[in-house]
């Protein structure tokens, strides 16, 4: 294990509580600020989540950092369909419930995409440790939501909400 100095240990509990602040005062956030995010932010919080641990230091991810207003619009307007065609499969709706559904969706939608910037990760399905991506990935959005919330911007980690099916469609994202 790593030895501290007694001056390390006060250093580092000094710190301690300025990570867990930062740690307990993140929050799932679904609707934005329009207020646009410096590049020396991105690339400090891509740089976090590029620290994040993975299995065999294998770091396999990309990052895609989203800024252009029209593909933020072209993923908002597919998650729209996406979700509208799955609803009408589930559900067979009435015209009424439809209609209803889709004011939701875009509703939901509208805040979904009011941010200036969004990061998707991909993580490498043929890297030396494939099995372990189903975590790697997630543990670089942690970071990434930790760095982001340090620096003062609300983040929230989609799933199902944004699909990986429609992510991969409109970024003409290849299988691997």
């Amino acid at each position: 294990g790593t030895v501290y100095s007694n001056k390390d240990q006060t250093k580092a509990e000094d710190n301690h509580s300025s990570i867990l602040d930062v740690i307990m005062k993140r929050r799932s956030v679904r609707h934005y600020a329009s207020t646009p995010v410096p590049e020396k932010h991105i690339k400090i919080i891509l740089e976090a989540a590029r620290m994040s641990a993975t299995a065999g230091n294998q770091q396999p991810w990309k990052f895609i950092v989203i800024q252009d207003i029209s593909t933020i619009m072209k993923l908002k307007e597919a998650c729209i369909a996406n979700a509208i065609n799955s609803f009408k499969e589930r559900k067979n709706p009435t015209e009424s419930q439809l209609n209803e559904r889709i004011v939701e969706t875009k509703e939901y939608y509208d805040k979904c995409f009011s941010a200036t910037v969004y990061v998707t990760i991909l993580t490498d399905n043929k890297s030396k440790y494939s099995s372990y991506n189903h975590w790697d990935g997630p543990l670089a959005a942690a970071n990434l939501m930790i760095a982001a919330r340090a620096l003062g911007y609300g983040t929230v980690h989609y799933t199902d909400s944004v699909p990986s099916a429609v992510t991969k469609q409109v970024l003409n994202i290849p299988d691997r």
